[in-house]
């Protein structure tokens, strides 16, 4: 019986090419795009899940609140917070303790030399917390004494080739270290994966900073520079291991924050969140957002459902023709349920098929879209198996329900109403699918919304007025291997660079824009009193301001290199109680005397607010920017890099434009518009599809009708807006029911962003429009056919 049914189903898809293959592309295109996406946000989401103990470990961040609000949060707290833990929570079962040396650096041996970036100090549980492999050296040692370092394969295959590094010395050249230091190779780590937050090119032994800066930072409550990982016991209180802290916190420093009107408070957050949570400073690495993912993943499964809803529209109107078939089954003794089997079966084979295609075209295409995306979805999700579960039981519940609704309808009609041909569709049961289209393009409606709400969102943060000038400006990375050797690297470069016809000028920074700042300071005394929160701290040269074009309001540039005069941009000016910018200028602070005023720049992205923001002329210098002119860029660069090797040999040179790195920041915003796009046409397209079928339908139940009225003489123009007129009632519903829930879902996304555009009705006005476009001409393809066909050829249709 069941290969019978099987033969029946095969020859019936044969039999109606034109719908089945409209039928498995739509699905085969839905399970592809949801697919891709699927592995995006589950490599999103897996980042340091992969560590054994991933549920009980979390990191110590720090929120510092005036008296009304909270007014920064940073993932770097004092060194005193971990001992406490330690030492006084019962909960706590092991610490371990990070500070990062510098952003990037050279490490050498012999003649061999690798760039590398981000050098971390960690202590002797650093292996312990985390599930990270090491390829050579013990687990319990390697991080165990001072001016010991454990690096990754990748850097000690560049070094030492084939053989071990183990106990060989290794020479870092940072701009964060007093000169070049030498250490010993203790161990050697695999190279990390790209799902973790943590992506150290270098770990130096966290007993090495006491033999730079002595003890004396051990029980500081200021020196918030590290971060502090905890390990919890089984079924331990988060909320009480807080509270345990903050009363210590606040027994330390209770005085103080009375009498500053300040306070900070500390708090857990598990290590598999820290990837997708946004709003905290500090961060070793970029991250991604939550709300981004939740809307991706909602795209993907609207996508199934849409495509699925199609396939139930486009298989009623293939059944149609076969409700003769039906009736005779049913009249020879077919039960619903053989019925039902061959429905299912029938559906079944579809979805087979249509899933065989996605493979095919997600496999064909994956690399493509990812280049284009910029997204990496490496990560396979069959490493989970949750995930796969999730998706089989997703695709069999949506066979089994769209079967089964399918095989009710179908098999509900009585062989009589059948055979006379009264199935109308006015119909209960068919005319739900109408709700079904209404509900499609309300989606795709919600969906161009979203694209062209976030496509305007990511252009007015890109093309926002940034406070400066990014134009034709090249940054160079500072020689770190020369730069401690020779005190005036900075001076040499900058005299003999602005010789070249092309240079403009030369200045230095220990940050440049799109870059976070890393140094900063949690207490400013100004006017002796003490002033608490996030104080940037920018290191500079002379000539800084004039070259980004950032207006100075008072004061005067520097002029030369001293710790003691600093210059504050507005932000700062107000934090220390200040309104006007000449009032300021003069003030003793302990971070130098304020010598000017600069005006508020956004050094980083229009994501987060700017910070107050305190600049030196001094070291570190990471970087030289260099302004030029002209167009023969390639040339001025190639004379450029002569002059820097001609100073600094054994020095890498690299550069890259500053424009383009500050848009960088813009990197998820971006992937987030295009993937709107592309999924807003896919939906949009697949909902056109499931009109066509619809208007298909309703223009087969109408023929003798539309025949008739042509008859008695009608015109093309009066049966396409007969036939029109209800379709397009549907779409205005579906535009109208959209409006609503997308002020809301895109009014939420908007709130997380500092800087964002205002809402109004061209937003929505002008998407809703294309849909209604696109909706009119995919019902008057059908609709104009059938208007154009002979009067006579309709009369004699069954």
């Amino acid at each position: 019986m069941l290969q019978h049914y099987f033969k029946i189903s095969l020859r019936h898809l044969w039999n109606n090419k034109f719908f089945s293959l409209i039928n498995i592309t739509g699905l085969s295109v839905a399970m592809a795009a949801a697919f891709f996406i699927f592995r995006y946000v589950s490599n999103e989401w897996s980042y340091d899940k992969f560590h054994k103990n991933a549920d009980a470990l979390y990191r110590v961040n720090m929120s510092f609140n005036s008296e009304k609000e909270e007014t920064s949060a940073s993932a770097r707290v004092s060194p005193i917070v971990g001992t406490l833990l330690k030492e006084n929570e019962a909960a706590v079962e092991n610490i371990s303790r990070m500070v990062i040396l510098g952003p990037d650096g050279i490490v050498s041996y012999k003649d061999n030399a690798a760039s590398i970036r981000n050098l971390f100090l960690a202590d002797d549980q650093f292996f312990k917390l985390f599930s990270f492999e090491l390829a050579e050296g013990n687990q319990a040692e390697v991080l165990s004494k001072p001016f010991t370092i454990v690096i990754s394969e990748s850097v000690a295959n560049q070094l030492y080739g084939d053989t071990s590094p183990i106990g060989k010395t290794i020479e870092i050249n940072a701009s964060n270290l007093d000169g070049s230091a030498e250490f010993t190779v203790s161990g050697v780590f695999k190279d990390f994966p790209q799902n973790t937050h943590i992506k150290p090119g270098v770990l130096i032994a966290y007993s090495t900073l006491f033999e730079f800066v002595g003890h004396r930072f051990d029980e500081s409550w200021q020196w918030n520079e590290t971060y502090t990982y905890v390990k919890l016991k089984e079924n331990s209180v988060i909320s009480d291991v807080e509270k345990g802290l903050n009363q210590f916190a606040a027994g330390a420093n209770q005085e103080m924050w009375d009498e500053q009107k300040m306070s900070w408070k500390y708090s857990l957050q598990a290590i598999t969140d820290i990837h997708l949570t946004q709003g905290i400073s500090h961060e070793s690495e970029a991250v991604s957002s939550k709300s981004n993912l939740w809307f991706l993943s909602g795209i993907a499964a609207f996508l199934l459902i849409i495509a699925y809803i199609n396939f139930v529209n486009l298989t009623i109107v293939k059944s149609l023709k076969r409700l003769k078939e039906v009736g005779v089954r049913k009249v020879s003794g077919a039960n619903r349920i053989q019925l039902f089997v061959q429905f299912l079966l029938d559906s079944a084979i579809t979805n087979l098929l249509a899933f065989i295609m996605a493979i095919v075209l997600l496999t064909s295409l994956n690399e493509l879209l990812e280049s284009y995306f910029d997204i990496n979805t490496t990560n396979l999700v069959f490493n989970n198996y949750s995930f796969p579960i999730f998706c089989f039981a997703f695709f069999i519940l949506l066979l089994l329900s769209c079967s089964l609704y399918l095989g009710v309808i179908i098999s509900a009609f009585k062989p009589t109403t059948i055979f006379k041909g009264k199935i109308t569709e006015g119909t209960s049961s068919l005319s739900f699918k109408n709700g079904l289209i209404v509900l499609q393009f309300a989606v795709s409606t919600l969906f161009l919304i979203a694209t062209f709400l976030v496509y305007r969102q990511v252009n007015f943060m890109q093309e926002s007025d940034t406070g400066m000038d990014l134009e034709k400006i090249v940054i160079i990375n500072t020689p770190k291997v020369f730069h401690y050797k020779y005190d005036n690297s900075f001076e040499q470069f900058q005299n003999e660079a602005t010789k070249l016809a092309g240079v403009v000028s030369v200045t230095g920074t220990a940050s440049v824009p799109g870059e976070s700042v890393f140094m900063y300071n949690s207490q400013v005394e100004i006017d002796s009193r003490s002033v608490e929160g996030v104080f940037k701290s920018l290191p500079i040269t002379k000539g800084f301001f004039d070259q980004y074009q950032i207006s100075l309001l008072a004061g005067k540039d520097f002029t030369t290199p001293s710790r003691d005069w600093s210059i504050v941009n507005e932000t700062a000016m107000k934090a220390f109680g200040y309104d006007k910018p000449e009032d300021i200028v003069g003030v003793r602070t302990s971070l130098g005397q304020i010598m000017g005023v600069v005006e508020d720049y956004h050094h980083e992205s229009l994501k987060t607010e700017i910070t107050p923001t305190v600049f030196f002329y001094g070291d570190p210098l990471n970087y030289y920017s260099v302004k030029l002119k002209g167009n023969s860029i390639s040339a001025i660069m190639e004379q450029t890099e002569y002059v820097y090797k001609s100073l600094f040999p054994d020095s890498p040179f690299n550069y890259f434009f500053v424009d383009e790195f500050y848009n960088k920041q813009y990197k998820s915003e971006r992937q987030f518009s295009r993937l709107f796009a592309f999924f807003a046409a896919l939906v949009t397209f697949i909902s056109c599809i499931g009109f066509l079928a619809l208007t298909s339908y309703a223009v087969q139940q109408r023929t003798k009708e539309i025949g008739i009225r042509k008859t008695f003489g009608a015109s093309n123009w009066q049966i396409l807006y007969m036939l029109n007129r209800r379709f397009m009632k549907f779409i205005l519903i579906a535009v109208v029911a959209a409006i609503p829930v997308a002020n809301y879902l895109l009014s939420e996304w908007l709130n997380g962003f500092a800087y964002r555009i205002e809402l109004n009705w061209l937003y929505f006005f002008i998407p809703c429009l294309l849909v209604i476009i696109i909706a009119l001409l995919a019902v008057s393809s059908q609709s104009v056919r059938a208007a154009s066909t002979n009067p006579a050829s309709s009369m004699r249709e069954e």
